[in-house]
This record gives structure tokens, C-alpha cells and sequence, in this order.
């Protein structure tokens, strides 16, 4: 019966024009001060608020969750205790219009179930990059949500200024909630100010304000924390003296007292455990090898293109890296929760072998995806020999971690060079060492921390000696 409880309100635009405006002396609209991503740095915007005796939403990325940059597991439960509200923003962060309405239901349902377990009563969902269809809307009502945000939509500075200033109550659609779009550096205290007088005009309805990193300049969605706190500060007095109600996004409509949703049991998908489109013959509109992802990392100027493949077939891809200090350049197979990553379970082996030519030495670098949906580094393979002429370089994993339900991997360029792949296989083995790829395959000893490279025929020279030796 909450399900049905929660439904229905949701059908009726969820909350009731009362519900949705400000307390007793004031008609004017209600803000919500909402944040996307879960990033540190919005922390301490959490602080500044709580200091006012302001409440927030925080719309979270679980699968980045404890990963840096991002919100920690304690940091998520601090904000909670402080009294802000926590939405879903799904897994891993994708254009949900852009994946297969499987993989949307996956990244919505399983990101509810992660935050839900941790304690905590996810009601609304925002959209990643604001990127929704019919069917995305329908997965975010079956996994248990009772209303969605958009960016964008109200009125803004300089964008769909003929637009209404703020949402009618109540809702018409309440899995496409609109907002003013996201602040940015180049907004300015007034003219932040001035969106909220702009609604204030309107007389009543409801203003959700899309925040993302709260840092000086640091990222192109950033609002400096000076100018937040100004601002917060300025919507604390708007709210004293009645022109304005700022509440959570559940409490402006009407959500907060409704009896929680159940979030529906949704499995990981389950891809073959061998990488999908494994020659990356079968391309996408963008003429992308489906399924999988460039990955560089670190600092340096890296390219990727199709190039002729072995036999002269066209499914191969051509990495080039022609500025270094650091990190490395790969394909992997994209890492998601079951459209496109190889099924893996923990305890397991798996034997990978890929197709290339390089003018550097490669590696393997691995990555694994936890119960949680969240993907982590695991592991590097020694480094093979560069090969002008078409080789494969096979390795045998170690045992994955606890908890490994999907693994991605890809050889991968760590300085400057070019390296073309096209054919890669994973599968089980019970193997029972990692064998290296014939004598062309290097060995990698740890020396002061560096990895460095030693030739194979050292290698199997110090295997004989301590052979000898015992």
C-alpha cells in the first residue's frame, strides 16, 4: 500500500499547492538549494548551511563514493545527520538516454538500493547532464522514486528567458522537474540574487537551484565558496523576512511524509565473460568501436583512431601518445553495470590475450567493479616488448578481489608512442601462475618504487639461478 500511496500522490503532481509554498506570512516560492555529484568540495557548502539552519539536497553518485574527489561513506552520513536530504544520481553517471533502457533501469534501481542500504531515503532522482527519455522516466518511477529533476528549463540569466521563473504546483510532470539550469564562474552574486527575485515576483511555486563544485575557479560548473556563502547568507534574510521558504527538494513537494518506496531487486546484466564486440568490427554512430572506451589518465596528450587490423580487416584502433609526464593511455571495455563489461567472480583467474603492434612497451592495466556497482584500479601485467609486426600478448590474472563481480582491461601506453589493438579475448582459466608471452614479454622489477624493465631472457636466467639454488 505505500507503493500505491506514493504512486497516487505522484499521479495528483505530488504535492498540494499548499504544501509547495512558503510558511504562515509568506506567498512567495520555495527553493530548493540542490547539489550534483556528491564532490568533496561540496562539503563545505554543507557547513555554511547547516550554519544558517539551511537544508539541502545532495543528489549522489554512489558508485564514486570513497573514491577521491568525492564524498566518503562518513562524509555522506555527516551531511545526512546535519539534516540535508539525499537524492540519486545514479551508479556511475552516464547519459541515461544514451545507454539501453536496461542498463538505465540498472544505474537508477541499483544506485537506490546502494543508497538505501547505507541508511539513508532517496525520494528524487536527478538526471546525469539532464539526459532522460519516456522509458528513463519509467524506470525511475518502477524503481521506486516519486519525482525527477531536470537542469534547465526556468527561465535563466541568458538562456529561455521567456520561460516560466519557477514550477507550477502542482507538478504537471513530476519525472521532468525543470530547474534555471546550473551556475557556473561566470555568475555573479546579483545576478544570482536576481533569479530568486525573479520567482519571487511569481508569487508562489517552486525554484530548485542546481549547484555542482563549490571551489574558486576549479572546474567549469564551479561557484567559488565566498560567493556561496554570500549568497546563502542572502536567501537566509530573503527567508526571515517572508518573501521566500527554502526547503529540501522532498519537503517542497510534498514527499517527505509520504511512506518510503521500495527500490525493485535489479541483477547486474550478464555479458559473456569475454569483452563484447571483441574484434571492435561493430561500430557506433560516432564511428566508436560499441562497447568500449579511450581511457587515458594521468598528464599527456593522447589520440585514438580506427586503423587497419590484422589481415587488413578494419576493427582495430590506433593509440597514440605524443606528450608525457605521467599515467597512460588504453581502450578498455566500457565499465558499466551489464551492457558491455565482461562478467568476472571473485577468486577467479582469466586468461586475456590481445592483437597488437607498438612502438613502446605495454600492459596490461586491469580494473574491477565491486557489488556496489563502483569501479576500481586492481592491477598492471608485466610489460611486453614493442612489436612492429602483428603479436599477442597473453597473460593469465591473478585471483580477483572479494566482491569482483565485472572486470575491464585493456593494454595500455605509458609514454610516448603508438600502440594498435583490435582482437581481445578473457576467459576462465585454472592455471595455476600467470605464464608470460614468450620471449618477447619483459618483466617488471620494483626498484625505489619505479617500475623498471628487465628482458625477458634475465628473467628466465634469475629463474634458473634460484631453481639452482634450491
Amino acid at each position: 500500500m505505500a507503493a500505491a500511496t506514493a504512486v497516487g500522490s505522484a499521479a495528483l503532481g505530488i504535492a498540494s499547492p499548499a504544501s509547495a509554498h512558503a510558511a504562515p506570512g509568506s506567498s512567495g516560492p520555495v527553493v530548493s538549494i540542490t547539489f550534483d555529484d556528491s564532490t568533496a568540495d561540496q562539503l563545505a557548502a554543507a557547513d555554511v548551511l547547516e550554519r544558517l539552519g539551511l537544508r539541502a539536497t545532495f543528489f549522489v553518485i554512489s558508485g564514486h563514493i570513497d573514491e577521491p574527489g568525492y564524498f566518503t561513506r562518513d562524509d555522506l552520513d555527516r551531511v545526512a545527520r546535519q539534516g540535508h536530504e539525499i537524492g540519486g544520481h545514479t551508479v556511475l553517471h552516464p547519459r541515461l538516454a544514451e545507454v539501453s533502457a536496461d542498463e538505465a533501469r540498472r544505474e537508477i534501481c541499483l544506485d537506490r538500493t546502494n543508497l538505501t542500504e547505507w541508511g539513508h531515503e532517496p525520494r528524487v532522482l536527478a538526471y546525469p547532464f539532464s539526459s532522460t527519455a519516456p522509458s528513463v522516466e519509467d524506470s525511475a518511477r518502477s524503481c521506486g522514486y516519486d519525482a525527477a529533476r531536470l537542469v534547465g528549463g526556468l527561465a535563466a540569466r541568458d538562456s529561455c528567458v521567456a520561460c516560466d521563473k519557477t514550477e507550477a504546483m502542482p507538478l504537471q510532470d513530476p519525472f521532468s522537474a525543470r530547474s534555471p539550469g546550473q551556475f557556473d564562474p561566470t555568475w555573479t552574486l546579483p545576478e544570482m540574487q536576481t533569479l530568486v527575485l525573479d520567482a519571487e515576483r511569481t508569487g508562489g511555486g517552486w525554484l530548485p537551484l542546481v549547484f555542482h563544485h563549490i571551489c574558486d575557479a576549479c572546474e567549469d560548473n564551479a561557484v567559488g565558496l565566498t560567493q556561496f556563502s554570500a549568497f546563502a547568507d542572502w536567501l537566509a534574510a530573503r527567508q526571515a523576512a517572508g518573501t521566500l521558504t527554502v526547503r529540501t527538494a522532498s519537503e517542497a513537494l510534498g514527499l517527505a511524509a509520504l511512506p518510503l518506496r521500495e527500490t525493485p531487486d535489479v541483477p547486474f546484466g550478464a555479458p559473456p565473460s569475454s569483452p563484447v564486440n571483441p574484434t571492435l568490427e561493430d561500430r557506433g554512430p560516432d564511428g566508436r568501436p560499441v562497447c568500449w572506451t579511450f581511457a587515458p589518465s594521468g598528464v599527456n596528450t593522447a589520440t585514438v583512431a580506427a586503423a587497419p587490423g590484422r589481415g587488413g580487416g578494419s576493427g582495430a584502433e590506433r593509440i597514440t601518445v605524443t606528450e608525457y609526464r605521467s599515467g597512460d593511455a588504453k581502450l578498455l571495455p566500457t565499465m558499466d553495470l551489464g551492457d558491455c563489461a565482461p562478467a568476472a567472480s571473485e577468486g577467479h583467474r582469466y586468461r586475456l590475450a590481445t592483437g597488437f603492434q607498438s612502438d613502446a612497451p605495454v600492459q596490461y592495466a586491469l580494473f574491477v567493479r565491486d557489488f556496489h556497482g563502483s569501479w576500481s584500479y586492481w592491477t598492471s601485467s608485466p610489460f611486453f616488448a614493442a612489436s612492429e609486426r602483428w603479436d599477442e600478448a597473453r597473460w593469465v590474472t591473478p585471483e580477483t578481489p572479494p566482491g569482483t563481480t565485472a572486470l575491464s582491461f585493456g593494454l595500455a601506453l605509458t609514454g610516448v608512442g603508438s600502440l594498435t589493438v583490435d582482437s581481445t579475448t578473457m576467459t576462465p582459466t585454472v592455471d595455476p601462475f600467470p605464464p608470460l608471452s614468450g620471449p618477447r614479454a619483459l618483466a617488471i622489477a620494483a626498484i625505489s618504487g619505479a617500475a623498471a624493465l628487465v628482458l625477458a631472457t634475465i628473467g628466465l636466467w634469475v629463474r634458473r639461478a634460484r631453481r639452482t639454488a634450491h
